[in-house]
C-alpha cells in the first residue's frame, strides 16, 4: 500500500507541476506594446541565438583551454540556461503580442474573418504546444534530454507574424 501511496503522491506532483506550467504558458503577459510600429519593428532573427546557446560543443572546447576547471562550465551553463529561459519568456510575450494585434484586426475588419480566427487558434495551440515541449526537454536536460525543438517554436511565431501582417491592410503599414 505504501508503495501505491508514493507512486500516486509522484504522479500527483507531476500533474501539478504540468498544469502550473501550462499555466504560466498560457496567461496573458500583457500587451502594453502592441502596436503596428512594434509589428514594424519586430523581426524573428533576435531570437536565432537561442539555437547556439546550449549547445555542448562549447564546453568540450572549453574543457580543452588551458587552466580549464568545471566549475568554470558549471558557471557558464547556468548564466546561459538563465539567458535561454529569458528569450523564452520574451518570445511568449511576442508572441501574444502578435495574437492581440491578430484579434484586433479580426475585430475591426469590415469582412466576416471566421477562417482567420479558426487560423489563429490554430497556430495558437501549434506555438502552445510546441512551446510546452520544449520547456519539458530544457526542464529534463539536466538528465540527459536535447533541448530541441526551437526551429518549430520559432517557426510557429513566423507564421502568426506573417498571418498578422497579411491580415493589416497595405495602406496602415504606409503610414
Amino acid at each position: 500500500m505504501t508503495l501505491f501511496a508514493a507512486v500516486l503522491v509522484v504522479v500527483l506532483i507531476a500533474i501539478a507541476g504540468f498544469a502550473c506550467m501550462v499555466a504560466r504558458l498560457v496567461r496573458p503577459a500583457g500587451s502594453s506594446a502592441v502596436s503596428l510600429e512594434w509589428l514594424d519593428e519586430f523581426a524573428i532573427e533576435k531570437y536565432a541565438p537561442m539555437e547556439r546557446l546550449l549547445r555542448e560543443t562549447d564546453y568540450a572546447f572549453l574543457s580543452q583551454q588551458r587552466g580549464f576547471e568545471p566549475a568554470i562550465a558549471k558557471r557558464l551553463m547556468g548564466e546561459r540556461k538563465r539567458i535561454f529561459r529569458e528569450y523564452l519568456r520574451q518570445l511568449r510575450v511576442d508572441f501574444q503580442r502578435l495574437v492581440a494585434l491578430a484579434d484586433i484586426m479580426i475585430v475591426h475588419s469590415p469582412n466576416d474573418q471566421a477562417s482567420l480566427v479558426s487560423e489563429v487558434w490554430r497556430q495558437r495551440r501549434h506555438f502552445y504546444w510546441n512551446l510546452t515541449v520544449l520547456e519539458f526537454r530544457f526542464l529534463f536536460a539536466p538528465f540527459g534530454a536535447q533541448v530541441c525543438g526551437i526551429k518549430e517554436v520559432l517557426a510557429a511565431v513566423e507564421s502568426m507574424r506573417v498571418c498578422v501582417n497579411d491580415l493589416t491592410p497595405a495602406a496602415l503599414h504606409a503610414a
